[in-house]
């Protein structure tokens, strides 16, 4: 491996401009061939940039041959050819020799490694791109996994955050990236936390106590004496891989309920504790013959930010409520919509362009990965939406939060997991529990009554015009007035009014509970909320009524 910033630099630019060559060249004489020339070139010219790329990547190793394993993930972004070629860098990470690591220990923890094991594996079990992890045994018999820095990887990954930067900005001149400058800050920071496995141990020891007496999962142990920034030792786990069929069918495991017990996880993780393992490919999600799921690899770990957390909360009203403007507050609120002024028209044409697609074209009002046919999605449709949202208008109007690039990845690559050992189960089901729970958890029921108490003020502020409106259509005798409906919108009124009273009254009494920890506060404003809840569906009640 290279290891002089020169030297890799040289590397990584010889196959940028070549690659960047070539695509010009072929841009040149395309319009001088024919369609099916151009198509058959095109793939030739991909197979070749793809194997050019890749082979650059490992033979760099570092942070390019971690960039190589992300990509060969982006099956639905890239052509064929980069995928197939990318995939060879998950088994590519070289181990170091033992020797080696055994060096790096003593140098960290100050003492000779036979001091601390009685046994140390020569051949370590798992290889990554920044370190490998060898099984041993302490002294006192206890069986570890002892997970080590390659020699200078730190070093190195500065050296590639450089390159990889400095290349990007080039790419970024010729293609616009909305947020790109987000997602790339999360992943430095991302990089900057893999490497630090102090910060890893502790982010074990702290989901580790979130589901400290539950059964159905399984976290190792951290030796906090014998793990440094650059050394973490844990403790031994046995387990296969959560989507190893065979091993499932041969201890009798109920896969539809390992699936459901993932969703649970992190659903939990994230929704609740705001702490999460941002890694969940099927290399990290173990299982054991009790059916017990194991998390291993600890290094990215994310944060579910307040900004986030109670934007997720405002959505779910949305949906409840179908209300569009509600919508866009909860989005703006999680930092996906930009506060420009006239923004507000374009996010809503884009809300409503994307829902009527999933609702009305793929049908999709839950997350049964089961009832999602690939075969019955219309391109062309699909097309159609594209030249429908304004790529000037996304633009404007849609950010990338910072801490969404991490969200985004665990969701996708949790619900992916869920996909292959159990595609008949409803994700939505399994995780509204959790939703809900985040929803009513004490530091968000502030802010969820005063959203609501917002939407019913400005329903109640917007009667007066609607009332004149009302006369001005009856003095101009364009109103048909019909009896059967006058008892149930009387009935809706009143149910906002009592909304309003008992929001009000809840986070009145919540607040001076806040302040004097009143139990007897806290109980009212219980209550409150609840008469709230009854009203607000009565509301919804009468409202379907009339429809």
């Amino acid at each position: 491996m290279e290891y002089s910033i020169k030297g890799r630099e040289k590397k990584v630019k010889k196959a940028f401009y070549a690659v960047l060559l070539k695509f010009l060249l072929f841009r040149l004489y395309t319009p001088l061939i024919s369609k099916q020339t151009k198509e058959r070139k095109l793939k030739k010219l991909h197979e070749i940039t793809a194997s050019k790329i890749s082979n650059t990547f490992m033979d760099l190793e570092g942070l390019f041959l971690k960039l190589a394993q992300q990509i060969s993930t982006l099956s639905n972004l890239l052509p064929e050819p980069y995928i197939k070629e990318f995939e060879k860098a998950q088994n590519h990470s070289k181990s170091r020799p033992a020797h080696q690591i055994k060096q790096q220990i003593e140098s960290e923890l100050g003492i000779k490694t036979s001091q601390i094991f009685s046994s140390f594996e020569e051949q370590p079990i798992g290889t990554a791109s920044i370190g490998q992890v060898h099984k041993a045994q302490l002294q006192n018999g206890d069986l570890v996994a002892v997970k080590t820095q390659h020699l200078r990887i730190d070093e190195i990954a500065e050296l590639d955050l450089q390159l990889i930067k400095k290349h990007i900005k080039i790419i970024k001149y010729f293609i616009k990236i909305p947020g790109f400058d987000e997602m790339f800050q999360e992943i430095v920071k991302m990089i900057h936390e893999e490497l630090d496995y102090e910060h890893e141990a502790k982010q074990i020891q702290k989901i580790a106590n979130n589901f400290k007496g539950d059964d159905r999962i399984k976290i190792p142990k951290v030796y906090e004496q014998y793990s440094t920034k650059k050394v973490l030792v844990m403790e031994y786990v046995e387990g296969e891989k959560i989507t190893n069929h065979t091993f499932a069918q041969q201890n009798t495991l109920d896969q539809s309920q390992l699936a459901k017990n993932i969703l649970h996880l992190f659903s939990k993780s994230i929704f609740i504790h705001g702490i999460y393992h941002a890694d969940p490919h099927p290399g990290n999600l173990l299982v054991n013959k009790n059916g017990q799921i194991i998390l291993i690899d600890f290094g990215a770990i994310g944060t579910l930010s307040k900004n986030m957390k109670e934007g997720l909360i405002i959505l779910m009203q949305a949906s409840i409520l179908k209300d569009e403007n509600l919508m866009i507050s909860g989005f703006k609120k999680m930092g996906f919509i930009s506060s420009t002024p006239g923004i507000h028209k374009i996010s809503k044409k884009i809300i409503r362009l994307v829902n009527n697609y999933l609702v009305n074209e793929l049908k999709i009002e839950n997350l049964n990965l089961n009832e999602i046919d690939i075969e019955q999605i219309n391109f062309s449709k699909i097309f159609g939406l594209i030249k429908e949202l304004n790529l000037k208008e996304i633009e404007e109007v849609i950010k990338i939060p910072k801490d969404w690039v991490l969200l985004n990845r665990t969701i996708a690559l949790t619900i992916a997991t869920v996909g292959e050992i159990a595609p008949k189960v409803d994700v939505y089901q399994e995780v509204k529990p959790n939703l809900l729970k985040m929803a009513i958890q004490k530091e968000n029921m502030g802010m969820l009554f005063k959203t609501t108490l917002q939407q019913q003020l400005l329903r109640i502020i917007a009667l007066p015009r609607k009332i004149e409106l009302f006369i001005e259509q009856a003095e101009a005798g364009e109103l048909e007035v019909t009896q059967k409906n006058r008892k149930t919108e009387i009935k809706i009124v009143y149910a906002l009014i009592q909304q309003i009273l008992f929001a009000v009254a809840a986070l009145y009494c919540y607040n001076i509970y806040l302040k004097s920890q009143d139990k007897a506060m806290f109980y009212i404003s219980i209550i409150g909320s609840v008469l709230f809840l009854k009203s607000f569906i009565t509301a919804i009640v009468l409202k379907r009524k009339i429809r």
